[in-house]
């Protein structure tokens, strides 16, 4: 995925695991608009499923997952597992998102 040169990161999330993993994850949700994430996976394997291209993948350690904004999706735990998201947004954007 080719993401936007003017992205910058302003937000972490707190690191999750699949007993903390919160319940809005696993349902169907999006980011705002202008709000990008990155899902990255520290142990394990979490399922990201793209509702609106209606495909599966796995998200590792060595594959994260890139969520575009408004982007519908949901995530399934696979075992075991710790991960985080950052937020980034356009640097041209006003700090509001």
């Amino acid at each position: 995925m080719n993401w936007p040169s003017t992205l910058v990161a302003y937000h972490r999330s707190e690191e999750f695991t699949h007993e903390t993993v919160p319940k809005s994850l696993l349902q169907e949700h999006d980011l705002k608009p202008g709000v990008w994430g990155l899902l990255r996976v520290l142990e394990g394997e979490i399922g990201f499923i793209d509702l609106d291209e209606a495909r599966e993948g796995v998200l590792t350690s060595e594959a994260p997952g890139f969520i575009e904004p408004q982007q519908r999706h949901h995530l399934v735990v696979r075992g075991p597992v710790r991960f985080y998201v950052e937020f980034y947004r356009d640097a041209s954007d006003p700090e509001d998102t």
